[in-house]
């Protein structure tokens, strides 16, 4: 068994730096340690939708072949690095934008639907 003491840590551009000390409980030539933890900001499955009827054959539930597409706009998830900054900027740059915070399996994320198309150009400026 080894003892590791993390002594300090703190979050800067390039990732998390920690102070670790280590005390093995018998002597070692060298000992190795690569520890790299990096969070940015994710967009996953933008995409747009125009609004129109889905062909989706004939059944029971939709006997003549179609159903409701999504409202008309832009779509995606997002897994932030930082929920208030991210928050913020939404708030301060989308402000018609419907943004929910939700968890995807445990994983807090935010799902954004755009409706304005400037919005939506902001928006892949700034996060895409």
């Amino acid at each position: 068994m080894s003892n590791f003491t993390i002594n300090s840590m703190s979050m800067t551009a390039n990732g998390l730096v920690a102070d670790i000390s280590y005390t093995p409980v018998q002597p070692v030539n060298y000992i190795t340690v690569d520890v790299m933890i990096t969070r940015k900001t994710k967009v996953l499955s933008w995409r747009f939708e125009t609004g129109e009827p889905e062909f989706v054959g004939k059944s029971i539930v939709y006997p003549d072949g179609f159903r409701d597409g999504a409202p008309r706009g832009w779509y995606c998830s997002v897994y932030p690095e930082d929920d208030d900054l991210f928050i913020g900027w939404m708030s301060h740059n989308c402000p018609t934008a419907n943004v929910i915070h939700r968890f995807n399996s445990g994983d807090p994320m935010w799902t954004v639907h755009i409706t304005d198309e400037m919005e939506a150009t902001l928006f892949m400026l700034r996060w895409l």
